[in-house]
This record gives structure tokens, C-alpha cells and sequence, in this order.
């Protein structure tokens, strides 16, 4: 009997659900995209503790000056949304989602997916939390949800991404301390290739997970 090789065919690109995920929940967290009502919430996350976000997220210092800067964002985070393949919202806004206190309704962080690559069906995602509730376990909690939701087939309502990364400042441990609590696998180590505000050059760290690496049901790792 003769055993016929088949070479694997590569799958046709990722493309974007439609309608696209707008709101998910973890135990204490509602992770939603941003309505024009929440400008005046989003504008005082980002006003109230703004010097803390530097050098971490430079745009703190220049964007979120006043409430209708706060508004015209959201605006942009939605246009994103609707076209995240655009270049010009691919490579900074693509999926934009605030995380809200279930008990509180506080927005108290930021979290979502760009730099989507369709024809590796990738994702980058990465999170901010408010400085007055940093320590809480925030993101740990949100960065598992969020894998879930963007590993979840779209006929589910997720994304249906292959494969998600993460890359943060070696310089920033709190941050660095997240991806490695989920257990995810660190994949780079670059040199001083970024520039933080008051430090200097600074390495980047990255770490990634495969969706047949991750339990929905659990949003951990398996087993």
C-alpha cells in the first residue's frame, strides 16, 4: 500500500467578526467597548493620576487633556472597531475595551487587540489599570478573560485569533509580572529598543500563547 503525503494548505486570513465582541465579563470585572458617555469617566482615569502612567504610556501626557479630547477618542476607538484593519487603526487602536468595576461601575482599566495580523491570524493585546488599584490582581484577572475571548471561535462570539502576544518594558516589573503569572511563554528578549521618558533606552520583553495552549472554560493554561 502506498501512503500518499498531503502537504498542509495554509488557512484563507483572519478576518474580523462582525458584529465584533463589545462586551465580556471575568468574576469582578465588566470589559466592554467605550460609549460617548463614558468621555467624562475615561478623561478622569487619565486626568486624576496622569503623571503616574509615565513613562509606561506616553500618550497619558499628551491625550485626555480635557473631556472632549476624552470624547473624540472614544469616537476613534469606535471608528477602529468598526474597520480595525485600516492601517491607520491597526497599528494603534484595532479592538479598544475599558474595564469597569462590577461593583463599583468605576472605570478603573484598559485592555483590547491590535497589530492584528490576518495572515497568521495574530493579535497583540496589553492592559492599563488605574495607579489607585494597581495590586489587585486587575490585570492578571482581565489579560486571562481577554486571552479567552480572543481564542474563542467566532460562531461562539470571540475572535478566533491563532495565536496572542504581549510585549511590555523590561524596565516596568509590574507589568512584566502579569503574562508571567498566566504561565505564558516568554519569547523575546530585545535590546534597548525602546525609549522611556526619564530612563532611557530600555528593553522590550515578549511572551505569546496558542489558542490549543489555552482553556477556555478556565481562561488559564491546560494542564
Amino acid at each position: 500500500m502506498i501512503t500518499l503525503m498531503t502537504t498542509p494548505q495554509q488557512p484563507a486570513p483572519w478576518t474580523p467578526p462582525s458584529p465584533p465582541p463589545v462586551r465580556f465579563e471575568s468574576p469582578r470585572f465588566t470589559i466592554r467597548a467605550y460609549e460617548p458617555s463614558d468621555a467624562p469617566a475615561l478623561f478622569h482615569a487619565i486626568d486624576a493620576f496622569r503623571e503616574s502612567y509615565v513613562p509606561w504610556l506616553p500618550w497619558a501626557r499628551s491625550q485626555h487633556k480635557t473631556i472632549a479630547d476624552s470624547a473624540a477618542c472614544i469616537d476613534r476607538f469606535r471608528a477602529s472597531m468598526a474597520n480595525p484593519l485600516a492601517p491607520e487603526n491597526n497599528a494603534v487602536f484595532g479592538f479598544v475595551y475599558g474595564v469597569f468595576d462590577k461593583a463599583s461601575g468605576e472605570l478603573i482599566a484598559g485592555t483590547g487587540f491590535n497589530r492584528l495580523a490576518p495572515e497568521w491570524h495574530n493579535a497583540e493585546t496589553g492592559y492599563w489599570v488605574r495607579p489607585d488599584r494597581r495590586r489587585q490582581g486587575i490585570a492578571t484577572e482581565v489579560l486571562a478573560r481577554t486571552i479567552s475571548i480572543g481564542f474563542a471561535p467566532q460562531c461562539q462570539g470571540g475572535f478566533g485569533f491563532r495565536r496572542i502576544h504581549i510585549f511590555a518594558a523590561a524596565a516596568n516589573t509590574a507589568s512584566r509580572g502579569v503574562p508571567a503569572r498566566l504561565g505564558l511563554r516568554q519569547i523575546m528578549h530585545a535590546r534597548q529598543d525602546r525609549w522611556l521618558e526619564g530612563l532611557g533606552w530600555s528593553d522590550s520583553i515578549g511572551w505569546d500563547v496558542l489558542a490549543d495552549e489555552w482553556d477556555l472554560s478556565r481562561s488559564r493554561l491546560r494542564a
